[in-house]
């Protein structure tokens, strides 16, 4: 019974790790292409 709480208890743990991960990553990502917003674009336009 403890064995198996235990798990559960470390499964939310690393869920809820990965969801911080996540949620940081895409934050990151965001406020990058809001800073250079034109480079992207352009280097995805141009180049095929």
């Amino acid at each position: 019974m403890r064995r198996a709480s235990s798990a559960r208890l470390w499964l939310g743990v690393v869920f809820a790790f990965a969801c911080l991960g996540t949620a940081y990553f895409f934050a990151f990502r965001a406020v990058h292409a809001a800073r250079i917003q034109d480079v992207p674009l352009a280097t995805k336009e141009g180049r095929p």
